[in-house]
């Protein structure tokens, strides 16, 4: 891909690439995405030209593609206010906008509007994509089930490891005190020995006399 500079001998300030003729090359989704977006925004905006359906498709699907939601919705309400009637792609693709964000509520809401216009709302392309937003909503769940139960257990381990915690302490303690118990029975019991000892081993002053 050569730059605008080497092509034309001066700088051009864009995101878009400029090719030679016959030039092939791949380029990557988001800049294909980058360039439909910004011809389209061109007829929308600058252009002479009149916008037709093909057109909206192209920037909803642009955007929706870059997970610009709002900016889709934005081209949607434009749509309706060029009154143009919104067809089944144009549902479709908003709605593919909405899976890639998984907003079920907002799909929904299309599909009402489908059904407003007597577009099929269970088309394949269209089912297609509330499958995916609903896979996302139960793969949401899931994970969230996972972490809330995840959470849960490690609570339950950290009681039971207090608990086990409290029960050595308590034992430890007991142990502590029968064993200062024996201990001060066994000094009670040594110095009430020594003592009778003692008394048996002094002599009698009576017969000491005699």
């Amino acid at each position: 891909m050569a730059s605008f500079e080497a092509l034309y001998g001066m700088i051009y300030k864009s995101p878009i690439g400029w090719f030679e003729v016959g030039e092939a090359v791949v380029v990557r989704p988001d800049l294909v995405f980058e360039t439909l977006e910004k011809m389209c925004e061109w007829i929308l905006c600058r252009s002479s030209f009149l916008a037709d359906m093909i057109c909206y498709n192209l920037l909803i699907e642009a955007y929706g593609q870059s997970s610009l939601v709002k900016k889709a919705e934005s081209t949607y309400l434009a749509l309706l206010d060029a009154r143009c009637v919104p067809t089944e792609d144009t549902s479709a693709l908003l709605l593919k906008s909405y899976s890639k964000c998984g907003m079920l509520e907002k799909a929904e809401a299309d599909f009402s509007v489908m059904r407003k216009n007597g577009l099929p709302p269970m088309s394949d392309h269209v089912a297609e994509e509330h499958i995916k937003i609903l896979e996302k909503e139960v793969s949401f769940m899931r994970e969230n089930q996972e972490r809330v139960l995840q959470e849960r257990l490690e609570l339950e381990v950290q009681q039971r490891v207090e608990q086990e915690v409290f029960r050595l302490r308590q034992q430890s303690d007991d142990r502590f005190k029968s064993m200062e118990e024996q201990w001060s029975r066994m000094m009670s019991d040594m110095t009430l020995s020594s003592r009778s000892f003692s008394n048996s081993t002094l002599p009698n002053r009576d017969s000491s006399n005699a």
